[in-house]
C-alpha cells in the first residue's frame, strides 16, 4: 500500500462530512481523486470535474508545476497552498521525494518563509507563540497532555504522547523513560538525532497501517574539546561492555569527524565540506571551547 493510499473511504459514516463540507476539509479531501462510488456515497457529484484523476497522476502533475518554478519561496507557497486544501496529495508529493521536498517545507527554505511571513501570509493554522508566551502554560493546553515537574510532554516507548495518540514529541520537551530505571533519556544531541532518525521511520509505518515500534536510546558517549590544549572524552564501548576514556590526539581526530558527521547529515556533504574550509580560514577568530555529542 503506498502513502497515499493509506486514506480509503467507501462509505459515509455518521457525521462524516459530506458535499463541500467534504472538499473544504483539507484532511479528508482529495480532490479528483475521489473514485465515482465515493463521490455518489459523499454527495460530491455535481462538484467536481468529471474526470477521476488517481492520485499516482496528481502527484506527477504537481512534480512538473514545482519543478518550473525558479525560487525555492514560490515552491514552498505553492506546497502551503496545496496543504491547506488537500492534505492527502500533500504528503503524498513529500513522501513521493523527501530529499528533494523536505528542504523546500523545512530547512533552508521555511528560514526565508518566517524572514517574510508577514508578506506571504495566508490564514491561521496551528498555533503562535508570541515572545511573551511562558511554555508552560501553553503545553497545559494543549489538549491537557500529560507533562512532568520540568513542563516535558511524557511519552510512550513508541515517543507517542500519552493522552493523544495523534501527538509525538523527541528532542528536549520529551519525558522518555529509560527501561530499568527512575530516569529518562538525556537531553542530548545523540538522542534528538536518534529520535529524529526513528519518528522518521515511524511516520511512514503508521501512514501504512503498520504498529508502532519502541524507540531505544543508545548511548554513544560524549568529547569535549578543550581548544587547542586537548580533547577528552568518554565513549561507550558495546564491544568491551564499559566505557572506553579517550584524550590528546585521537580525542581529537574523533571529535572533528562526529562534528562533520553531524553537519553532513544536515546540511549536506557539499556544504559539511565548506565549512571546514570555513572554520580553517577563520581559525583564530571562532570560539577555542565547544561541547559536541557523540550521534
Amino acid at each position: 500500500m503506498t502513502a497515499y493510499g493509506a486514506i480509503k473511504m467507501a462509505a459515509p459514516m455518521s457525521g462524516h462530512p459530506t458535499g463541500y463540507d467534504l472538499l473544504r476539509n483539507p484532511r479528508l479531501n482529495k480532490g479528483t481523486a475521489f473514485t465515482e462510488a465515493e463521490r455518489r456515497a459523499f454527495r460530491l457529484e455535481g462538484l467536481l470535474p468529471p474526470a477521476v484523476t488517481t492520485m499516482a497522476l496528481q502527484v506527477a502533475r504537481r512534480h512538473a508545476e514545482i519543478a518550473a518554478l525558479q525560487d525555492d519561496l514560490q515552491k514552498y507557497l505553492v506546497l502551503s497552498d496545496l496543504h491547506e486544501r488537500n492534505e492527502t496529495l500533500y504528503y503524498a508529493i513529500l513522501m513521493s521525494d523527501p530529499a528533494a521536498y523536505m528542504p523546500l517545507v523545512y530547512t533552508p527554505t521555511v528560514g526565508e518563509a518566517c524572514q517574510r511571513f508577514a508578506h506571504i501570509f495566508r490564514q491561521p493554522r496551528g498555533m503562535y507563540l508570541p515572545i511573551t508566551a511562558r511554555a508552560p502554560d501553553v503545553l497545559r493546553q494543549l489538549d491537557r497532555l500529560e507533562i512532568n515537574r520540568i513542563n516535558q510532554l511524557v511519552v510512550e516507548p513508541t515517543l507517542r504522547t500519552t493522552r493523544d495518540p495523534n501527538v509525538f514529541a523527541i528532542g528536549d520537551c520529551a519525558a522518555r523513560p529509560r527501561p530499568g530505571t527512575s530516569t529518562t533519556v538525556p537531553p542530548r544531541a545523540q538522542a534528538a538525532h536518534q529520535e529524529a532518525s526513528h519518528m522518521a521511520r515511524q511516520i511512514e509505518r503508521r501512514l501504512r497501517g503498520r504498529p508502532l515500534r519502541p524507540y531505544t536510546y543508545r548511548d554513544f558517549g560524549s568529547l569535549v574539546s578543550l581548544g587547542k590544549w586537548s580533547t577528552v572524552g568518554n565513549l561507550m564501548g558495546f564491544l568491551l561492555g564499559r566505557g572506553i576514556f579517550v584524550e590528546g590526539v585521537f580525542a581529537q581526530i574523533m571529535y572533528r569527524s562526529l562534528r562533520l558527521l553531524h553537519e553532513r547529515a544536515i546540511n549536506g556533504t557539499p556544504r559539511a565540506v565548506l565549512g571546514v574550509l570555513a572554520r580553517a580560514l577563520a581559525q583564530r577568530t571562532g570560539p577555542q571551547v565547544k561541547l559536541h555529542q557523540a550521534v
